[in-house]
């Protein structure tokens, strides 16, 4: 009877452990975006020290990144024209402006 109780006892344990997770995962979110808008062509954005485009247009340009807090440069030649952290929300679009 003992052994029974013992046995009980410790497959509750071991199922008690076994909760749900703690974060989750969305799938399918839609894409976040940062858009630049009153930038000159050419002004070079930076996101958390990379890269990851150049104005092209005349009016704005959209640049995907991961939802979340983010570090933005805004080069104009070889000096920073906008340094700021934002945060993207999964699925938005977080419009940057930048100072002429």
């Amino acid at each position: 009877m003992k052994f029974l109780q013992f046995a009980l006892t410790a497959l509750i344990l071991t199922l008690g452990g076994c909760a749900y997770p703690t974060s989750s995962i969305e799938q399918g979110a839609a894409q976040s975006n940062l858009r630049l808008i009153n930038a000159p062509i050419g002004a070079q954005v930076l996101v958390d020290g990379r890269k990851v485009g150049e104005r092209t247009k005349t009016r704005a340009d959209d640049f995907p990144v991961s939802a979340g807090h983010h570090l933005v440069e805004i080069m104009v030649g070889e000096s920073v024209n906008s340094k700021r952290e934002y945060f993207v929300g999964a699925g938005s679009i977080v419009e940057i402006g930048v100072e002429r």
